[in-house]
């Protein structure tokens, strides 16, 4: 049988039943469906309370919070459930977050029919850390083969943040402007604006930024991964071929501090973007711009170098280089394989593009015809037109709508004059006087078989001559063949490199090939993307690291699949569905109504036509600032985080975390309670029956009674928390260490914390004093405990938003503040979220004293206008409780063991029923239906007594059978103000008088009985689990038993003792609160109250003023 329960649900019910469980002993495990448990105006409870019950929840030993979390299995098993949890990732650090709020001022995106952001924090609601609402990668991102985060710096772009937007290009890609200009844009095709209008101009966008940032602002360099040493790591990488990949691959392993150099046949860098590209796409000052930033790096680029001839791979190895990368490209043109194609005047159109961009003459004639329907034919046509040919016939094998080309070239081409003729191919040259006269074309009927795949089929009936002086076959690319020095490379039936599809190694170990040479002609940012993948596998080879760990896809462009439940791993992560992806399933959301409405695409300003044909100037202009902004804002959203990064780059702390997964979770637990939405029960994987138990979101009463229900069907074994050692007394002389936390600057922009930190050291006994960015992080607990140990500290002042380091929860409190107590071990632990965060200090011979100032909200936030005062009171503060530390005493507090026993008073049916629930969780029950005369608590038990016999128990249920009993119950406990008072809150069953319960007779006697021995159940099991250094404490040799504070206290605290030689007070420390109230109307002085004594306000009051008067002197 499982000792532990989950409850589904955050509402007030199940914190209710949660609460009461883990108090009586009982491990529970909180899940909730939402990243946050917030404050429902329906439970009709005031938000600080709700939000005191949650940390109260959140800092539990005996509750493990699961946020985000849904049970996805229920199995029974004997008397038990095994379960299995699915957590979604919340992308933010609950360890680490500070909840500062800055990552949501960054934010981009307001999530769509909402008002707040894709990374948010709501106001009253626990735990106070930010989550990113991310339901998966949008389509655009995903598509991507360079892996750009699409969304993101569209969704900046909107916001006119440009040079961040810029910036997150180039975190991915070195060419964002020939990108912007060439790309074939699959994140466009993949635009979920396609279902309403057009697709968001994400490729001219791009190309806005790159100009932006040529015009206003120095290229900004992305910052080099911090696990990298600045220093160039001696190692030498050699890459032959300075095209998209090759150079991509430089750019890479130079981020890396690699020593790189590049290798090009050709006489300047650029491979085919240089030779295979024309100007009027690519403007050659963009491409040497964009190859300049990458030498910048240090990358040497060498060219005019050939590879079989110039250099070998043995050649590279011996001048020592250690890695090779091949990334030759695909320089020669394909072939028809056509009778007559080798006659003068028949160029292939790679070449032909290739003497071009070199600057040799290439006589074309008047008349041109070019074979081919892709965008490499409309290059070549519209290149003719602009060299002074008439006419440019285009003939290919598709139809209109089946060719390859972009519909935008297609009707450039048409602009310019160039005749298009569909559904022919060649059947053979006609020669006249030895050179090309004309081509004779047949019919094509069909391009695609059934399958797919390219077979034409001809009528060859249909015959068509078309008379030219040039023809140009532009149908492809094919490798260049490697020489003979190099047969020892492995190579495709094509002629292509054979490399590993994913770590792009080829069979010799210390060679590796990417890019069109590897797996056929591509596109630009198909290279690009294989570039980064052999920088990667580069890395890691003389990392001594495994290529393959962490690595899945075949290549490039691979969009990831949606991601089913049933693929998650147990208690680890979904694996990445394609390299270089956050991999999470694309998102697929909902669109709502507004974003359906049509917002046309923003037009492309271009070079007038009559213009175009003049020069092989840029036909694009680009978008103007305020256009780019106008199209930006098209985007859906899809996300709806854009993983733009900002949040990343605004959080100080580091506690954004992009890469975390869905995981699951297995349990095995004794029963279920579900306290959600009573609509939602049919969702979970259970049905009614033994061990499922339902309650209503709100109903905190019915919430204790299912959790009494629960433990007692169940036979949980009630664990009660141990006692924990007070605040150990240094006798000793004095090592205090003081700390001053910034955090982040809500501290520091106001406070001159570094004035803090000198005026703190000249402090007497203070041997050390240190500035922390934050003191509520585990690294920052790491760094204090290291601190604690290294300088044998023996108390610590930590300045910083905590107040007091007593093991409670006030209505102040915060996550975060728990969190920095906790990394002084103040509490038992903070519950595991879902992995234990442990107490990180403590000394080999006993405690560390532990006092907290609160200058953020005492000096930062009050005089935030003033920083003088702010820093001055800051040091005041700090003098203050160093003296405290240097004036403590030791505190006894006089417990008695406290029995776990319950006695129940009256005769209504909440007493049998509240006596059966107690019973079977083996708590002890002394029941009475007379009425008592006097009801009092001695020593640590509440008491009655009736002729001439007492029945005594640690805690007490008043269960009435009417008014009229109840009456006599409530009167029998002496004056009105010792008198019990019913709290309305929490289901209306504790009174200010801790441990004693009361079960209104109106009310059902089955419901309010089992939620008493619930309740019960609990306080007996909180009333010593950790001591209490602010209880009261009386000294007897000073006591003079006038019962002054008896007659004080409302809550039953003091009272009279008799000693051998005299009678004094005595305050029991499990009921006192701590109030001070019986100190002030103690006449003798014979009372120790609160957080600090007597002495120690008076020397905290005394630092204060001197302090005040050095500054005095010092004006």
């Amino acid at each position: 049988m499982s000792n532990s329960i989950l409850i589904v649900s955050g509402s007030p019910a199940g914190l209710q039943a949660a609460l009461d469980l883990a108090d009586a002993g009982v491990e529970v495990h909180l899940a909730e469906t939402s990243p946050f448990i917030e404050n429902d105006p329906a439970a009709g409870l005031p938000a600080y309370l709700l939000n005191a019950r949650t940390l109260e929840i959140a800092k539990h030993p005996r509750v493990t919070l699961w946020t985000g979390t849904d049970l996805q299995h229920a199995e029974p098993s004997g008397d038990s459930f095994h379960l299995q949890l699915r957590r979604q990732p919340r992308f933010v650090d609950l360890k680490t977050c500070t909840g500062c709020g800055d990552c949501i001022e960054v934010c981009p995106v307001t999530v769509p029919g909402t008002r707040h952001k894709a990374i948010r924090r709501p106001d009253n609601a626990q735990p106070q850390c930010a989550v990113i609402d991310k339901q998966g990668r949008a389509p655009c991102s995903s598509a991507c083969p360079a892996g750009i985060h699409v969304q993101g710096y569209l969704a900046l772009i909107a916001e006119g943040r440009f040079q961040e937007a810029i910036d997150l290009v180039r975190q991915e890609i070195p060419f964002p402007g020939i990108c912007g200009r060439i790309c074939t844009h699959p994140c466009e095709t993949e635009c979920r604006r396609t279902e309403i209008d057009d697709p968001v101009a994400i490729r001219q966008l791009k190309r806005f930024l790159a100009d932006w940032e040529i015009k206003n602002a120095a290229p900004s360099p992305v910052k080099k991964p911090q696990e990298h040493a600045p220093n160039r790591d001696p190692r030498c990488i050699a890459i032959v071929g300075a095209g998209p990949a090759g150079l991509t691959a430089a750019h890479g392993l130079a981020r890396k501090n690699y020593a790189v150099t590049v290798f090009e046949k050709l006489p300047f860098a650029g491979g085919m973007m240089a030779v295979g590209i024309p100007a009027f796409r690519l403007p050659r000052d963009i491409l040497r711009a964009e190859i300049a930033a990458i030498e910048a790096m240090g990358v040497d680029i060498k060219t005019g170098v050939a590879f079989g001839s110039d250099i070998t791979l043995e050649g590279l190895k011996s001048q020592g280089f250690e890695v090779v990368f091949l990334a030759t490209g695909l320089h020669g043109g394909r072939k028809l394989g056509v009778a007559g194609e080798d006659l003068p005047g028949v160029f292939d159109g790679v070449s032909l593009l290739k003497e071009l961009a070199l600057g040799h003459p290439v006589p074309l004639g008047a008349k041109v015809v070019v074979v081919g329907g892709g965008n490499v034919a409309m290059d070549i046509a519209l290149s003719a037109r602009r060299m002074g040919c008439d006419e440019v016939t285009i003939v290919c094998l598709e139809t209109r709508e089946e060719m390859p080309a972009w519909d935008f070239e297609i009707e450039e081409a048409l602009e310019a004059g160039v005749e298009i003729v569909n559904c022919f191919g060649p059947n053979c040259f006609i020669e006249k006087n030895g050179s090309i006269a004309g081509i004779e074309f047949k019919r094509c009927t069909c391009v695609f078989d059934d399958q797919c795949t390219f077979n034409p089929q001809y009528d060859e009936t249909e015959l068509n001559i078309l008379e030219t002086e040039t023809v140009v076959v532009a149908i492809g690319q094919k490798a260049v063949p490697l020489i003979d020095h190099n047969e020892m490379l492995a190579q495709s039936p094509g002629g292509q490199i054979a490399a590993d599809p994913v770590t792009l190694q080829t069979n010799i170990d210390w060679v590796f090939a990417g890019g069109d040479n590897v797996y056929g002609p591509k596109s630009v940012v198909d290279a690009i993307a294989s570039g980064k993948r052999a920088a990667e596998s580069i890395h890691r080879f003389l990392s001594g690291h495994d290529l393959k760990s962490d690595r899945v896809g075949a290549g490039a462009g691979v969009a990831p699949k949606s991601v089913a439940a049933g693929n998650i791993p147990i208690n680890g992560r979904l694996e990445p569905a394609s390299e270089g992806d956050q991999r999470l399933p694309i998102v697929r959301r909902p669109l709502t109504e507004d974003e359906q409405l049509p917002k046309p695409r923003m037009p492309m300003p271009e070079l007038p036509l009559d213009q175009r044909l003049q020069s092989f100037a840029e036909v694009e202009f680009g978008y103007s600032a305020d256009q780019a902004v106008a199209e930006a804002r098209r985007c859906l959203a899809c996300g709806p985080c854009s993983e733009c990064m900002a949040c990343v780059e605004a959080c100080k702390p580091q506690a954004v975390i992009h890469h975390q997964h869905p995981t699951a979770v297995e349990l095995d637990v004794g029963a279920i309670i579900y306290a959600g939405a009573p609509q939602r029960f049919e969702d979970l994987p259970v049905t009614d029956g033994r061990g499922i138990y339902r309650v209503p979101p709100q109903d905190l009463l019915l919430g204790s009674a299912i959790a009494a229900r629960a433990a007692s069907e169940g036979r949980m074994v009630l664990q009660p928390q141990p006692l924990r050692p007070a605040a150990g007394f240094i006798s000793g002389r004095h090592r205090t260490g003081v700390l001053i936390c910034c955090c982040g600057d809500a501290i520091a922009r106001t406070v001159d914390v570094e004035a803090v930190r000198r005026h703190a050291a000249t402090l007497a006994d203070v041997v050390c004093v240190e500035i922390l960015p934050f003191s509520c992080t585990h690294e920052a607990g790491t760094n204090i405990s290291e601190m604690v140990s290294c300088l044998d500290l023996n108390s610590v002042v930590l300045a910083a938003c905590a107040c007091c380091s007593l093991d409670q929860v006030c209505y102040s409190c915060t996550f975060q503040r728990l969190r920095c107590k906790q990394n002084f071990g103040l509490f038992d632990l903070l519950p595991p979220m879902p992995s234990p965060v442990q107490p990180v200090i403590s000394r080999a011979d006993g405690h560390v004293m532990v006092e907290f100032v609160n200058i953020r909200e005492h000096c930062a936030w009050v005089h935030r206008d003033d920083p003088p005062a702010a820093t001055a009171k800051a040091t005041d503060l700090i003098a203050a409780v160093v003296a405290k530390i240097q004036n403590s005493s030791s505190k006894s507090l006089e417990s008695l063991p406290v029995e776990r026993s319950v006695l129940i008073l009256g005769g209504g049916q909440a007493a049998e029923v509240c006596r059966d629930y107690l019973q079977m969780q083996n708590i002890a029950v002394r029941q009475t239906n007379a009425h008592p005369a006097r009801i009092r608590r001695e020593n640590g038990n509440y008491g009655v007594r009736r002729n001439g016999h007492t029945q005594t128990a640690a805690a007490m249920v008043l269960a009435p059978r009417g008014p009229s009993e109840a009456a006599k119950l409530v009167n029998a406990f002496g004056t009105e103000s010792h008198q019990p008072r019913l709290r309305s809150t929490w289901g209306g069953l504790e009174t200010q008088l801790p441990g004693v319960f009361y079960c209104d007779p109106a009310a059902d006697g089955a419901l309010t009985g089992a939620a008493a021995a619930a309740r019960a159940a609990a306080w007996l099991g909180r009333c010593r689990s950790h001591a209490k250094p602010h209880a009261a404490v009386v000294e007897a040799h000073l006591c003079r038993a006038c019962q002054s504070c008896v007659e004080t206290c409302e809550f039953g605290a003091p009272h009279i003792v008799d000693h051998s030689d005299h009678r004094s007070a005595w305050v029991d420390p499990d009921i006192c609160v701590g109030c001070g109230t019986c100190a002030a109307q103690c006449p003798s002085g014979a009372i120790t109250a609160g957080y600090a004594s007597d002495q120690q306000l008076a020397v905290m009051i005394a630092a204060i003023l001197a302090d005040e008067a050095k500054i005095d002197e010092n004006r």
